[in-house]
């Protein structure tokens, strides 16, 4: 949104364009210390007590979405950083992932984020398409065992992921 204002008032060569720059740079600054500050909480107090696979997956789906945020908002090597990480984490969590059953709402969860990345941040609409297109199929043979709640969860899960 501030992007767009940005340049609207740059090329009307607005006397506001450095104030709009600035402020930009401070909601930067506030969005990567709060990613941050969670991504650390994740790491050092959620992801050592967990149990299950399930749990794993589920706080390393989080930390993509993090640092997803991250990449949407940081320029340079922060950006890079975090697209880097993003990559990295998807291949920790889709093979823990695979222990899940195909209609999982957390597996789902993975390659859904990793679509999202792909497409909104890498601008890679193809593979976004084909991860998440997968997913669905792999999921639709058991789709009938969900029921009531995770049934309407896991179809808006695959609905964004396939849309």
């Amino acid at each position: 949104m501030l992007s767009t204002i940005e340049c609207h008032e740059r090329s009307k060569q607005s006397k506001f364009l450095p104030l709009i720059i600035a402020y930009k740079v401070h909601i930067g600054n506030k969005i990567e210390n709060t990613c941050n500050d969670i991504i650390n909480i994740i790491n050092n107090h959620l992801l050592p007590k967990t149990t299950t696979v399930e749990s794993e997956v589920f706080y390393t789906k989080l930390k993509i979405d993090y640092y997803r945020y991250l990449a949407e908002c940081l320029a340079g090597d922060k950006g890079r950083d975090a697209e880097e990480k993003i990559c990295e984490l998807y291949k920790e969590a889709s093979r823990k992932a695979k222990k899940l059953p195909a209609n999982s709402l957390t597996r789902l969860g993975v390659y859904s984020s990793y679509s999202i990345f792909l497409f909104e941040v890498i601008k890679s609409t193809k593979r976004a398409h084909k991860i998440a297109k997968a997913a669905f199929e792999a999921a639709l043979a058991d789709f009938d065992k969900l029921e009531g709640e995770e049934y309407k969860q896991a179809c808006f899960i695959m609905q964004l992921a396939v849309t």
